[in-house]
């Protein structure tokens, strides 16, 4: 689908096909400041009352919970071009997230009265926040349901499915190629424990719909993995 001023539009970085996101990113830079974070360090902490929001222009930045049984619920990654905070930032809440660069990242930061000023005179800047707020309550809807409706064999497909799509690389014939995720990390995203993952990825490996190397994993046939996913 193509966007207004022609280009491709993606609905999964932006829900609003009027709004050109790298432009937005262009505008926002005259307001904020531009830094960079070490692999595991946080851009903001629980119980911080957060006055600044980010988007992220290189690397990613992981959203992450601790469970009063002390594990790791990991809920959105965000990506280039993805915002995070910016509901905290406009509504002065406390955050209640860690969120922490996963690797070497670049993020552009707003602060609450820059941001104000921003979208004041600029309404594809306002549309720009508000496509981010209603894609986030999308996927929050989303995840609960999921959780509440479906099996971790189910959601290990969609998060696969997810990452070959949006983060893949090489692609030959039907077979695409997305980097390694860990164990630890999928069960994060799933909210399962590492056995069941083990289970799971052993499960699509045994019939054959993934298949795994040190650094990558493979994807002989998506639209395989697609039709066994819509029948678990």
């Amino acid at each position: 689908m193509m966007a207004n001023d022609g280009s491709e539009w993606d609905p999964y970085i932006h829900p609003i096909k009027e709004v050109d996101t790298a432009r937005c990113i262009e505008k926002l830079k005259k307001f904020g400041e531009v830094r960079s974070y070490a692999q595991g360090e946080p851009l903001a902490k629980p119980g911080e009352a957060s006055d600044v929001c980010f988007i992220v222009l290189e690397g990613e930045v992981v959203a992450q919970v601790l469970t009063e049984a002390g594990a790791v619920n990991q809920y959105i990654a965000h990506k280039p071009g993805y915002t995070l905070l910016e509901a905290q930032c406009f509504c002065e809440w406390t955050e209640a997230a860690a969120f922490l660069a996963k690797e070497q990242t670049t993020a552009l930061m707003l602060k609450r009265a820059d941001l104000f000023k921003a979208i004041e005179g600029d309404s594809e800047l306002a549309l720009f926040f508000i496509g981010t707020l209603s894609q986030k309550f999308r996927w929050y809807v989303e995840h609960a349901r999921n959780l509440s409706a479906h099996s971790a064999l189910k959601r290990c497909c969609d998060l696969l499915l997810t990452l070959a799509e949006h983060d893949s690389g090489a692609v030959t014939g039907e077979r695409r190629f997305c980097k390694r995720i860990s164990q630890e990390e999928i069960g994060n995203r799933l909210h399962v424990n590492r056995l069941t993952v083990i289970r799971c990825m052993k499960d699509l490996r045994d019939r054959g719909f993934i298949e795994m190397n040190e650094k990558k994993i493979c994807f002989p046939d998506i639209d395989a993995l697609k039709r066994f996913r819509d029948t678990v």
